[in-house]
């Protein structure tokens, strides 16, 4: 059951309910990207009066559950009602919500990275909002070893989602965006590599599922040498190379110590020495794999088998999109993110 409900500073009110007379709704699709805002569409048949008096408002905070779980927090950011009194809505999800706010110019020196997120740029928006459109900070990983965050906007003013977005760019990482639960304000985290298992393992080649003509080569390699100066590692996959030839890439580090540069060298290879970017999967392709929607989270990764081409890999989960209406047209993407590599890696 699909329930969606206007969010206030004073609480919640329904404002559809799947099946309630004069409540009614008659579509919702929710789709969450890794590093981009979430967004939501509904449709409203015209005996759901609510709807449209929600309308009056400027960008309505809404929640949509589906069988009491929270699926989606965000604003609605456009609405139209046609001739016949159907209304549908475009909605941004929390995320968005940081560029309601503009930060005063301002210097940031030698904050750590959770510093800077929660202190200058979570903070400042929350303390500038009412409660309905709070963010809670979900923390920092992975920073711990990469020195600290610089950051200047000394003659601008700077809405504190691009500031979010600024910091990414610079320092690398994903944003990951929570719906958390009813009741709960969203969070946002900043994650530098999506390690958290997802506990799925979908295995090809044993049913009519194949990675044959999924495989892409463009950024293919088995060596991977991370250099910094003097200091030089190089991670080879053999298994790799004897399927697919040999390939070599040059990372160039920022990295001050032989063990960060093996590490940084192992997470490279791993990426590159199987030939697949990314795997968009149906509802068809998951009835198959014996898995659904719900297995997949943004923040996760997930495990990709066939083993007669000799994959085993593991991928971020970057695109879930699910029709609450109807899971035939939904679809998840894995991949490895490749773009948000593009400032560190120079090809060998």
């Amino acid at each position: 059951m699909v329930t969606v409900n206007l969010i206030t500073a004073q609480g919640s009110n329904i404002v559809a309910v799947q099946g309630m007379p004069g409540f009614e709704i008659s579509g919702a699709v929710v789709t969450q990207k890794l590093n981009e805002v979430s967004s939501a569409s509904l449709k409203f048949p015209s005996t759901n009066s609510a709807v449209r008096a929600m309308l009056g408002t400027s960008r309505p905070v809404i929640e949509i559950l589906q069988d009491s779980e929270r699926v989606f927090y965000g604003a609605v950011v456009d609405g139209k009602t046609d001739i016949f009194g159907n209304t549908e809505l475009s909605c941004d999800g929390a995320l968005s919500f940081l560029s309601d706010i503009v930060k005063a110019p301002f210097t940031v020196n030698n904050k750590t990275h959770a510093q800077y997120i929660q202190e200058t740029i979570i903070e400042q928006y929350n303390n500038s909002v009412s409660a309905e459109r709070q963010v809670w900070f979900g923390g920092v990983s992975g920073f711990e070893n990469d020195g600290n965050v610089d950051i200047s906007h000394s003659d601008e003013y700077v809405d504190t989602l691009l500031l979010f977005k600024e910091a990414v760019e610079k320092y690398g990482g994903y944003i990951v965006e929570s719906y958390g639960s009813a009741n709960v304000n969203p969070y946002v985290g900043w994650m530098k590599e999506i390690t958290v298992d997802g506990g799925r393992v979908l295995e090809f080649g044993v049913n009519e599922l194949s990675l044959e003509n999924r495989l892409d080569f463009s950024e293919y390699a088995s060596r991977v040498t991370a250099y910094n100066g003097s200091l030089h590692s190089t991670i080879t996959d053999y298994d790799a190379e004897a399927a697919w030839g040999r390939r070599d890439y040059a990372y160039k580090s920022n990295a001050e110590s032989s063990g960060v540069l093996d590490a940084e060298a192992n997470r490279i290879c791993n990426e590159r020495s199987t030939p697949i970017r990314t795997i968009e999967l149906d509802a068809l392709d998951l009835h198959r794999l014996g898995a659904k929607f719900s297995d997949f989270a943004i923040g996760t990764t997930a495990t990709l088998l066939d083993r007669g081409f000799g994959v085993n890999i593991t991928l971020m989960v970057n695109t879930v999109e699910r029709d609450l209406f109807n899971d035939k047209n939904g679809k998840v993407v894995l991949g490895r993110a490749a773009a948000s590599l593009t400032n560190s890696l120079t090809r060998g």
